[in-house]
Order: structure tokens, then sequence, then C-alpha cells
């Protein structure tokens, strides 16, 4: 008996660390958002019934439509950024791409930290990369596409301070053209 109650006193501390994990269904809008993070922004996977910015395992593809069934963890401890959860992709349930008809609001900032960086690594705090004169990388997660009509603001945006919202379609595979700006 002196045994049993000592195996128990010594194990129960190991099922209050336990991780409670579940298995649940997902959907993954088809595009990303912008995120202000702690102490720089980013682009995170945007979901109407998960707060899953990140799914391990998952392979993003812009202007498709996901249900996922994934692994959720919580977390022993929430994190200093107020992150409660893991996830961890089992399968894709489905992949469906959008309707050319469609369009979504994506928040654009040139600039990825809240502060000023010292000048030797300034160049680590541009979201946009020109790729040619219509075409930008943003945050090395897709091209955006400019239209001529809308060129001359957009340079200037991009020298500037300060975000703004714009509205975008799909054009292609990781690649979006701005509609109106």
């Amino acid at each position: 008996m002196k045994k049993l109650f000592t195996l128990l006193a010594l194990g129960a501390p190991l099922f209050c660390l336990a991780q409670k994990t579940s298995l649940e269904t997902i959907s993954v809008e088809p595009y990303l958002g912008f995120e202000n993070y702690e102490h720089f922004t980013r682009l995170n996977l945007k979901s109407s019934n998960a707060s899953a910015s990140y799914i391990e395992g998952f392979e993003f593809e812009w202007g498709f439509h996901y249900k996922l069934r994934v692994k959720v963890i919580e977390l022993r401890e929430t994190l200093s950024d107020g992150t409660q959860y893991d996830f961890a992709l089992e399968k894709v349930l489905s992949k469906t791409a959008a309707p050319d008809s469609f369009t979504f609001r994506l928040h654009l900032d040139p600039d990825r930290y809240y502060y000023e960086l010292p000048p030797d690594e300034q160049y680590m705090n541009a979201t946009f990369k020109a790729t040619s004169d219509s075409t930008y990388c943003y945050f090395d997660e897709v091209e955006i596409v400019i239209p001529e009509e809308h060129r001359d603001r957009f340079k200037a945006f991009i020298a500037g301070n300060g975000g703004r919202n714009s509205t975008f379609k799909f054009d292609g595979k990781n690649r979006i053209r701005l509609v109106s700006f």
C-alpha cells in the first residue's frame, strides 16, 4: 500500500504538467492578414473560427480557401504576445480556389519595425522589394502587381511613413493585383 501511495504521489505532478490537446476543423482564408506583433509587423494566417496565426506543417498558398483538421495544443502558460495555443496540421480536408471575382482588403505598411534602426540595419526594415517597375514582393510572401494608374502614388507611399488598407484580387500563384489604393 505504501508503494502504491508513493507511486501515485510521484506521478500526480506529471498529470498536472500534461498539455491539453484536441482535434478541430478550422477554415483558412485565401489571403494572409497583417498583424502588429510585439516589436514588428508581419503577415499571418486568417481564420474566421480559430486564432491560428501559424500552423505547423501547413503550406499556405494565396488564392485558396482551406478546411483543415488541426491538433490544438493548449500551452501551459500564455506567451508574452498572448498566444495560448499551438496548432499542428493533421490533414487538409479541402483546398478550393477563390472565384475570379473575389476581392479582399490587406493592410500595407512599408516598415517592418516600430522603431528606428541603425543605418547599417535599415535594409531589414523594408517590407517591399521591387522586382520590376510594376511588381513588388511584400514581406517575401507575395508579389503585388501595381497597375500603371497607381504606380506614382504607390512609390510615394512606400518611400513615406505609415500604412494603409488597399483592395486586391488574385493574379496567379502567390501573386495579387492592386484594385484600389
